[in-house]
């Protein structure tokens, strides 16, 4: 069967004909022509696949006629097919399966394009309904482009899992589904342009659909009619982040997401009556004000939930839970940390959760303790919300986890009435927490507390000291909101990040325990002072100050890492103590030093590190005292960065070979030197990129055994390499001689001015 004007079959056979008989009666050929492109632009056609298995869709032998359908032709494929396979290219006007039992092939690039400017035949686009084998790839497609404002239809029966689904309507197309759909979990349903219908072409179908994921992100005009259906999310992602020329009709309809990690990404937009549902867990958001009737979100049976929200509004109940009060949900500004975000409720339902930066707004009663017992935690920067009262929480079950309710009580060695502290909590360890010797407690919740002491003797809240040397297993990652304070007659181990969030004035004690966790501060307004010599990190560990003050308090500091290099508010007071810094790489940065508050000049840098891995050094331009650096074995290069200028002298360890790298097309400021210690161990200086400045202000600048390639020097000093150094060129200012001996307390400057007016250069000594 061919093609035809009124869908009768032999229309392709009367077209042949027609063609012979203009030609035989002696009609131009470039007529002929002209009248079949005229009747194809007019004709209204059918095509039917072929009996059996008709192939692929765009081969001509697949199709009655010998002719594949063009985006003009009504495809029907039905009960005499056995088989056809959507391949790379197919297209049609509409696609009719109705009385196929067959089976259809989609590979993952299969694609079907639908629609032109004329709806489909008796306005079908899509009718695949139950009874075929269908199973396409996740990634195959099927578009819905029509440009026509006839209602179409689209059915796939919910018995096959469909690959991606595209509405991509020029203008103004219109689709509606008339039936639940099911894509596979990693298929997209885009709504691009037009209108789509997913509730029935009478919008009361109530269908519940399952989709991967769905996007609607687009500044094409659409409308998007969700009435009564309700739609599950198996993937993570419902994507409305460009709003412009959406509308939302009034719908009573449900979204869900299942999928772990579930984002609920829009522009700002009233939904019009949509309920949204997260239960998947993992990092969950919602951001960029939207408005609900209803939320509801709940955790999973893990400890580890978090919802970040944005401007969001809900006009009913907004229910946010977690799994239990072990597995809490952790509520948070999508903002970021420290900036507020507005959460505005007519009805707030909630337990089980902490909460951090949330503004409350609305007609619901913030005031959380008049919910579950014990069940809100206030994590920071939460304007608006009464939270639980906040308690003591003394640890008495010996050996435990931190997560079980058993192990704490209200009281110094009291029964077991206490709760798994709250972010607001304090925490206690003393001589009714551990009966017997080598026990240990598990940190295993995500937010321990407030100030964590372990007792170092008897006080106002401490019953006693800690007795039989328990030990403190930081086995998960962990944010406090205060201090910490340990003792010497304890053990602790940990490689999980231990992060510092109070907002306020705090403290550290290490008892000269090291702290074995690489360690977080973000600190918003607040400050961790060090109360003794502090050792962080057992290995690689990095020492992080995102947010607020880190004062060393004059006392030695012993790190792995150390990293502030951002443009939050934070401030380092380094003191009079050595920074000693154990490890390779990226030893220390501070490359962006925006918003930063940084005191260092009294203070000593020592890199340890003797193994032949590079190591480097990003100062961002601050100043700081003396350097130290250990031998680096035998072929140790330690790179520096940034215009930074050292008020003390640097000290580079005899033994082995060294090399620095200082910054290129920078000048790189050392006060003083009187040598580098490094005995006749030969040191090699050269440039990051063209040459690198050292500059001194006065005095006799001395070193020896170097060797300098494009160290050009400047300042009012006077520069000696040494007698034993090289001279690899690009040295200027550089004398490659001895540097003078200064006689018993004869002055090293230069030009030493003697009170009368009388000028004598050469470091002369008068009596």
């Amino acid at each position: 069967m061919g093609k035809n004007n009124n869908c009768s079959s032999g229309g392709g056979d009367k077209y042949v004909t027609m063609r012979r008989r203009l030609l035989k009666i002696g009609l131009p050929v470039s007529l002929v022509v002209l009248f079949f492109v005229f009747a194809s632009q007019v004709r209204a056609a059918t095509i039917v696949a072929a009996t059996g298995a008709a192939g692929n869709w765009t081969d001509g032998t697949a199709w009655v006629g010998g002719v594949a359908p063009t985006a003009a032709d009504d495809a029907q494929i039905g009960v005499n097919t056995t088989s056809i396979t959507i391949n790379v290219g197919a297209v049609a006007r509409s696609a009719d399966f109705a009385t196929f039992t067959g089976t259809i092939t989609q590979g993952s690039t299969g694609t079907l394009t639908l629609g032109d400017a004329t709806a489909g035949l008796s306005n079908i686009a899509l009718n695949i309904p139950a009874g075929a084998t269908y199973a396409p790839d996740a990634a195959s497609t099927i578009s819905f482009i029509s440009t026509s404002a006839t209602q179409q239809t689209v059915l796939i029966d919910s018995g096959y899992t469909a690959g991606k689904l595209t509405f991509n309507s020029a203008s103004n197309g219109n689709y509606a589904m008339t039936a639940a759909i099911t894509t596979a979990t990693a298929s997209t349903v885009t709504h691009t342009k037009g209108t789509l219908h997913t509730d029935g072409a009478t919008d009361n179908g109530a269908f519940a659909h399952s989709w991967g994921l769905f996007t609607s992100s687009s500044s094409s005009t659409r409308t998007l009619t969700l009435a009564n259906s309700s739609i599950t999310i198996k993937g993570a992602t419902i994507n409305f982040t460009n709003v412009t020329g959406l509308t939302m009709t009034a719908n009573t309809a449900t979204f869900t997401i299942t999928g772990a990690n579930g984002n609920f990404t829009t522009g700002s937009q009233n939904y019009n009556g949509l309920t949204l549902v997260m239960t998947g867990g993992g990092s969950m958001n919602i951001n960029n004000g939207p408005t609900f009737a209803t939320l509801t979100v709940t955790g999973t049976a893990v400890k580890t939930n978090s919802l970040g929200l944005r401007n969001v509004v809900v006009t009913g109940t907004a229910t946010i839970q977690g799994d239990s009060a072990i597995n809490r949900l952790f509520v948070v500004s999508q903002v970021g940390i420290g900036t507020a975000a507005s959460f505005t409720v007519g009805t707030i339902v909630t337990k089980w959760a902490d909460w951090r930066d949330i503004n409350a707004l609305g007609a619901a009663n913030w005031d959380l303790t008049a919910q579950v017992t014990d069940s809100s935690g206030d994590a920071g920067g939460n304007p608006n919300i009464t939270f639980t009262t906040a308690d003591d929480n003394f640890w008495i079950g010996g050996t435990g986890n931190w997560s079980t309710a058993g192990e704490w009580s209200t009281t110094s060695g009291g029964a077991a009435d206490g709760r798994v502290p709250l972010p607001q909590d304090d925490v206690y360890f003393d001589n009714g927490s551990f009966s017997a010797g080598s026990q240990s407690v598990t940190q295993d919740m995500p937010r321990a507390g407030k100030n964590i002491t372990w007792c170092s003797a008897a006080g106002a809240v401490c019953g006693g000291a800690v007795t039989n040397t328990p030990a403190w297993a930081k086995t998960t990652s962990t944010t406090v909101y205060g201090s910490v304070k340990m003792i010497s007659g304890m053990t602790e181990s940990g490689a999980t990040v231990f992060t510092f969030e109070g907002r306020g004035a705090f403290t550290f004690t290490s008892a000269g325990k090291q702290f074995s966790n690489p360690v977080t501060m973000q600190m918003i307004g607040g400050s961790l002072t060090l109360q003794d010599a502090s050792v962080f990190g057992a290995s690689n560990q990095t020492f992080t100050l995102n947010n607020g003050t880190f004062d060393a308090n004059n006392f030695n500091v012993t790190m792995r890492l150390f990293s502030s290099s951002n443009s939050n508010t934070r401030a380092i007071t380094m003191g009079t103590g050595t920074w000693t810094l154990t490890s390779s790489g990226t030893i220390w940065t501070t490359a962006t030093i925006a918003n930063l508050t940084f005191s260092g000049a009294s203070s000593i840098i020592s890199m340890t590190d003797v193994n032949t891995n590079a190591k480097a050094f990003a100062g961002g331009g601050l100043t700081f005292g003396s350097l130290s650096i250990t031998s680096d074995g035998t072929a140790g290069i330690t790179t520096f960065t940034g215009a930074n200028t050292w008020t003390g002298s640097w000290t580079i360890g005899a033994g082995g070979v060294k090399s620095i790298v200082l910054p290129g097309s920078t000048t790189t400021t050392i006060t003083a030197s009187s040598g580098l210690g490094n005995g006749t161990n030969v040191v090699t200086f050269t440039a990051s990129a063209g040459s690198a400045t050292i500059s001194s202000a006065a005095g006799n600048f001395c070193w020896d055994y170097v060797s300098l390639t494009n160290i050009p020097s400047t300042g009012g000093a006077t520069f000696y390499a040494g007698a034993n150094s090289t001279d690899g060129l690009g040295n200027t200012g550089w004398s490659f001689t001895a540097c003078p001996a200064a006689e018993e307390g004869a002055s090293t400057s230069p030009n030493l001015k003697v009170k009368g007016g009388v000028k004598v250069r050469g470091g002369v000594k008068f009596r």
